[in-house]
């Protein structure tokens, strides 16, 4: 990663913050370029080995590259609105290497890999932290995290495991249940379902915004679930897993509705929305697997512009509160504009890809259950109406002041740039439906031990 080699020689001058800009566009042409030529599978490490899911340590897939450019879009993103003020190496080394982690993750199938990768990874988040003096993050992320890539470790080397024994012995089953079961409990504290909203609003409103940010959008925990999880989980854990997420969803979107902190608001937004793909990958059809995916890649889009937006306009004027009307807007038109069309787009704004997104999953889930997709509306309607909350509380009313406070050119680039991709995806929705909807019949392939 350029990033990462940069990272080391970073002193905060024009010429290291316009070479790490440059860099971070690059990096995002590589991925494009990478998403373009990946037409279906491709290996490129096979062993050829019994199960392919075991020993195949690098996988090119149209979902893995996919997320490798999602990761990109994001990192670009955030280091093209970054201040020149916060630009500093440690805190632009915690972001490059989170970005390395997370891009070999999404190339990794191998469950026992992905242990070490996401455990590793989270390693260098905690001792960035701590090199950064954050304590109080540092706690939360120690106990929440560190606990999550422990029980994925193990449960990934037991589950393993179980190919040395016959499929039928006692042997072969417990390592099953028991690894499977400490796989399954990792997920659920990492994507902040267990126990309910856990560590997410927490991080989001530490000192470290922008990098909490950037380490939760693209949801690594959903493609462990997605790989490791689901083809091989038997019905009643999936239909578990439905349960819990569809409750997470719905007790995220009550309690960001009743919250005053712009941040924790924030966190409780991405905790109702990031619950969602999980209920769609549980769905286990070619159409309740793409929806999930769409709604996961959305999600991650959106909610990544929405809080560098939110960063932004705290760069501008500090801490904020919904509790009152703290007035703007005149004097930052556009990022007020660009917020508002992130907001919406992650809860399902008409020509949006995240409408597309969202129409798919309802429809998914109404095939399956109709009070499914009933609630999945509620959830929908009360994130709307906490996205509207917010861009009202923070950007209207009165304001005495006539300082101009409006984004420069570089992060109007930045974030128009995602803006535009959310909507030319919502116009020409099938530029990514198709690749998903490809990746689901993918995972459906590896479903043979259920």
């Amino acid at each position: 990663s350029l990033g990462v080699a940069l990272s080391f020689f970073v002193s905060g001058n024009k010429a290291s913050r316009v070479f790490f800009r440059v860099s971070s566009f690059v990096e995002l042409l590589i991925s494009l370029a990478l998403y373009g030529f990946t037409n279906g599978p491709v290996n490129i490490i096979s062993s050829g080995k019994f199960d392919a899911l075991i020993f195949n340590t690098i996988k090119l897939t149209n979902l893995s590259s996919i997320l490798i450019l999602l990761v990109s879009i994001l990192y670009f993103a955030i280091i093209f609105v970054l201040p020149n003020r916060f630009f500093n190496n440690l805190f632009l080394r915690q972001v490059c290497w989170t970005k390395l982690f997370f891009q070999l993750i999404f190339l990794v199938r191998n469950p026992v890999v992905l242990g070490v990768l996401v455990a590793t990874s989270t390693l260098l988040v905690l001792q960035s932290l701590r090199a950064q003096q954050k304590i109080k993050l540092y706690r939360v992320l120690a106990l929440y995290l560190g606990s999550s890539a422990i029980f994925f470790l193990v449960g990934a080397v037991l589950w393993s495991s179980r190919f040395y024994f016959d499929a039928n012995s006692m042997q072969s089953k417990t390592l099953d249940v028991v690894g499977g079961g400490l796989i399954l409990l990792a997920i659920l504290i990492r994507k902040g379902i267990f126990p309910f909203h856990s560590w997410i609003p927490a991080v989001f409103d530490g000192d470290n915004f922008l990098a909490s940010v950037f380490f939760c959008t693209p949801q690594v925990a959903a493609y462990l679930a997605a790989v490791v999880l689901f083809p091989y989980a038997p019905n009643y854990v999936l239909s578990l897993l439905s349960v819990l997420s569809l409750f997470t969803a719905v007790y995220g979107a009550a309690l960001g509705l009743v919250e005053d902190n712009p941040r924790r608001a924030y966190g409780f937004l991405f905790l109702s929305q990031s619950a969602l793909v999980l209920t769609g990958l549980e769905l286990q059809s070619v159409l309740g697997l793409a929806s999930g995916m769409a709604i996961w890649i959305s999600s991650s889009l959106s909610l990544g512009g929405f809080g560098i937006c939110l960063a932004a306009l705290e760069s501008r004027r500090g801490l904020l509160s919904l509790s009152k009307f703290n007035g703007g807007f005149e004097r930052m038109p556009a990022l007020a504009g660009l917020f508002l069309a992130l907001g919406l787009s992650c809860v399902g704004f008409p020509g949006s890809f995240s409408f597309v997104a969202h129409e798919l999953l309802v429809d998914a889930a109404v095939e399956k259950n109709v009070y499914l997709g009933f609630v999945m509306l509620v959830v929908l309607s009360c994130n709307s109406l906490l996205v509207v909350k917010m861009f009202f509380s923070l950007f209207c009313g009165k304001d005495d002041s006539e300082l101009q406070m409006n984004l420069g050119l570089r992060q109007k680039f930045a974030l128009v740039s995602v803006v535009t991709l959310l909507l030319v995806l919502g116009v020409f929705p099938n530029l990514l439906v198709m690749p998903l909807e490809q990746a689901s019949r993918e995972l459906l392939k590896l479903d043979l031990v259920r």
